[in-house]
């Protein structure tokens, strides 16, 4: 029997967009805001004697569905969201591993993949027990994502979903989680810039500059997906699979003002950077997350005096460019013991 605090999201790839699959992966979630979303109109012409418009003349024209959730960001069973969020993905077994590690390079890349999402929420019944409501949205596919690292905090990784359609007929799925899934946060990250080594498929990027002195970091991907432009004839009033347009990678550093930051001088001289975020999980040596960044802008404004006497804290916002050699503008490597994505 279901319990007030009995809510879950499950998760399933799709092979063809917008052809619900049975879910089967589960993820502990934070929050949210999955949605039916029908456009309906009214109908606006005259008809004498009514004092109202009438229900009779109301259609639903189109509808979708969507929504955002935001999960702490874990090592288990998160290949298929980065692969969501990019649109390529390799896994590859790391030789020599025990227990088996699986390297995951997530790169940008088209077609991007479409998930079929359940959720479940408790019902209350009329003698106070709960039962479960249960919500299947298929055709979702990942509009923008965020990573955020606050200081001192736990990591999360936040995905705006852009479904085709939702539906309360299909059964639950019972949820089942992944063993040891850790949880990774500020006391594993470390952020590097100067010349990178790209990742292989099976070893990590590196770089050879440690930054100094960051407190917090959110970078933020936007795949600029077509979702309002993709209704067609024929389609039922159901959006057909949107494209993606040119996507951006973009964030925000928070870090203190030294001597021998690199951030200034090149905010004022326009000067490409690379960026490295790695997150290890503090559990095991092998775990980890990185974003490879191959170059990056930075913007904002110099350093500003203010308020008592303490430290300069600099907000530093940054755009991720492709760079001249064409190498991967942004790479996602996920380390974990999940034998597939």
């Amino acid at each position: 029997m279901a319990t007030a605090q009995d809510v879950a999201l499950t998760i399933g790839k799709e092979a063809a967009y917008g052809t619900p699959v049975t879910v089967s992966r589960s993820l502990p979630f934070l929050s949210e805001s999955l949605t039916f979303r029908p456009k309906r109109e009214g109908s606006t012409a005259y008809k004498y004697g009514a004092r109202l418009q009438s229900s009779a003349g109301r259609v639903t024209v189109s509808s979708d569905a969507g929504g955002e959730v935001k999960f702490e960001l874990g090592t288990r069973d998160f290949g298929l969201l980065w692969q969501a969020a990019l649109g390529a993905a390799t896994s590859t077994l790391v030789p020599a591993s025990a227990p088996a590690l699986y390297q995951q390079n997530h790169t940008i890349g088209d077609p991007m993949t479409s998930l079929t999402v359940q959720k479940v929420l408790p019902s209350l019944n009329a003698d106070a027990s709960f039962s479960d409501a249960v919500y299947t949205f298929d055709g979702m596919m990942v509009q923008s994502w965020t990573l955020d690292i606050p200081q001192k905090g736990v990591a999360s990784l936040a995905l705006t979903l852009d479904g085709r359609n939702v539906t309360a007929a299909t059964p639950k799925v019972t949820p089942v989680y992944a063993a040891a899934n850790h949880v990774l946060h500020f006391g594993g990250a470390c952020l590097y810039t100067g010349t990178i080594t790209a990742p292989t498929t099976t070893a990590v990027a590196s770089a050879t500059t440690p930054i100094a002195n960051v407190k917090a970091l959110t970078i933020t991907g936007d795949n600029a997906l077509a979702g309002e432009d993709s209704f067609y004839f024929c389609g039922n009033g159901k959006k057909g699979k949107p494209w993606r347009g040119q996507p951006k990678v973009s964030g925000t550093m928070t870090v203190e003002f030294r001597t021998d930051g690199p951030f200034v001088a090149a905010f004022m001289a326009d000067t490409p950077m690379a960026l490295l975020l790695n997150l290890a999980a503090s559990e095991n040596a092998d775990e980890r997350v990185q974003v490879v960044l191959t170059e990056i802008l930075v913007e904002g404004d110099l350093p500003q005096a203010g308020g008592s006497p303490a430290v300069i804290e600099m907000k530093i916002p940054f755009t991720a460019y492709q760079d001249s050699a064409g190498s991967s503008p942004v790479t996602v490597v996920n380390r974990t013991y999940d034998t597939a994505i």
